[in-house]
């Protein structure tokens, strides 16, 4: 029996395998994983072997795929394949090749449009702005009704829960996932295994690589803190993650930054969030409750770092940087911009004169600036033949001084803070009004408009 899987990133690709090969222990059933990701999506060759794959597939299931090269000749393939597919989250043309038992989301004429198919319309993708978390909302609520209906009720169950099992990623969601799959969509399963709800896990929640478990609260997370009696008091960065990240146990790289900016006394409360607005997240895990009614809420951090790769507001398909900037400035709290590599293996990245690949310079660099994100560094990536993300310690150690420096600026009082400003002179002009706007914007005239010079804050002239 063989699953091919199609993802943006192999995040959960070791706790894949890994519950594979707890199935076949359990019950005797041999299970192979292909598993495909856009650094096997280069070359003539890598397109080949994934056509075939899927051709020899008893199940395809894909998540997380947008960028125009990799969507059109992923459509194609999986027009032809024989066996289920499952998209979700995905660009929308992937989305539509979505067809298991009953429930198909290709596209049909208008005089076979029935009641029912009209009911099912509201799962095809659409454009814009939020469409990720309507699909998300959409299937919460939904599995516990259709869970004991047949035909294609049954069949809409399992592409609601295919997005539930994926957005709580654990080893064990995994494996009930992939028993699922099989006792319904592969032939002589039929009754044999069993078909299980996914784990209660926090919707959004903390962790830390030294805690079993995530944190559902603020108020649990700071009382497991105070029990492990670290010194962190040079102050604290929020991390933010997403989900998959946080559960599969693939995060390597996030758990090295952690303990890197401990040794350095700095509290690293790092925080998933289950969708592409990070906004939730953000309010809940790193800012103080408002004082007084109709106040905003303030930073409870000095400084928040976006690991994820994506934009604040939206991800890559449906990024709204004008509410994720609203928000950051709410918090007037800066913003850095860590990632670990997605679209190319540690050796190409070295070696290539481009650096990071253009995909994925727009997606993970020129999108989160859009929100006024700085410093984007890889601190990790797979290397070739590997799927588990390594740690790259000298990035780490850079991304850590990088953070330290920024926390330990804005704790110091802004009367004692020396800052360099470098201007880009083009055209060159003696009499460009450049310098003597700056000049202007940080004059202590009472007359002079000024925003402080901490925080996200920018000065005006």
């Amino acid at each position: 029996m063989r699953f091919v899987f199609l993802c943006i990133e192999a995040n959960n690709a070791p706790a894949l395998r890994q519950a594979a090969a707890s199935i076949e222990r359990e019950y005797g059933l041999r299970l192979a994983i292909d598993y495909f990701t856009p650094p096997n999506m280069h070359s003539a060759a890598d397109w080949e072997r994934l056509a075939a794959a899927v051709a020899r597939a008893d199940f395809v299931f894909g998540s997380m795929l947008f960028g125009e090269e990799y969507v059109r000749p992923l459509s194609d393939i999986l027009s032809s394949a024989s066996c289920p597919v499952c998209m979700i989250m995905s660009s929308p043309s992937l989305i539509r090749q979505t067809r298991v038992g009953k429930f198909d989301l290709r596209p049909k004429p208008a005089a076979e449009q029935s009641a029912f198919r009209q009911w099912l319309s509201q799962f095809q993708p659409k454009h814009g702005h939020g469409e990720i978390q309507r699909q998300m909302s959409l299937v919460r609520g939904l599995s516990k009704m259709l869970k004991f209906l047949p035909g294609k009720a049954r069949d809409i169950h399992s592409y609601v829960m295919a997005h539930q099992f994926w957005a709580a990623s654990s080893p064990e969601n995994l494996r009930r996932l992939l028993l699922m799959l099989i006792e319904r969509y592969v032939p002589g399963y039929k009754g044999k295994l069993p078909v299980l709800d996914p784990q209660d896990i926090p919707e959004m929640g903390v962790f830390h690589p030294e805690s079993p478990t995530p944190f559902a609260d603020l108020e649990s997370y700071r009382a497991w803190r105070r029990k492990q009696r670290h010194a962190l008091d040079k102050g604290s960065v929020g991390l933010l993650t997403m989900r998959p990240f946080a559960l599969s146990g693939n995060r390597d790289h996030l758990d090295a930054l952690i303990r890197a900016l401990e040794a350095r006394g700095i509290e690293a409360r790092a925080a998933y969030s289950p969708t592409l607005d990070m906004r939730p997240t953000v309010e809940r895990f790193f800012t103080r409750p408002a004082r007084q009614r109709g106040q905003a809420p303030t930073a409870d951090v000095d400084l928040l770092v976006n690991t994820t790769g994506f934009a604040l507001v939206g991800g890559p398909a449906s990024t709204d940087p004008d509410q994720a900037s609203a928000t950051l400035d709410q918090l007037d709290t800066p913003i850095l911009d860590l990632f670990p590599l997605v679209f190319q293996h540690i050796e190409q990245w070295r070696t290539d004169d481009r650096g990071i690949a253009p995909f994925q310079l727009a997606l993970n660099v020129s999108l989160p600036e859009l929100d006024g994100a700085t410093d984007p560094l890889v601190v990790g990536g797979m290397q070739r033949g590997r799927e588990e993300i390594t740690p790259l310690p000298a990035e780490i150690e850079l991304a850590a001084e990088r953070i330290a420096a920024r926390v330990a600026l804005r704790r110091t009082p802004p009367a004692e803070r020396r800052i360099a400003i470098t201007l880009f002179n083009f055209p060159p002009s003696r009499d460009s009004g450049l310098p003597r706007c700056v000049h202007q914007c940080l004059s202590p005239d009472a007359g002079t408009p000024r925003r402080r010079l901490h925080g996200r804050s920018a000065s005006k002239c």
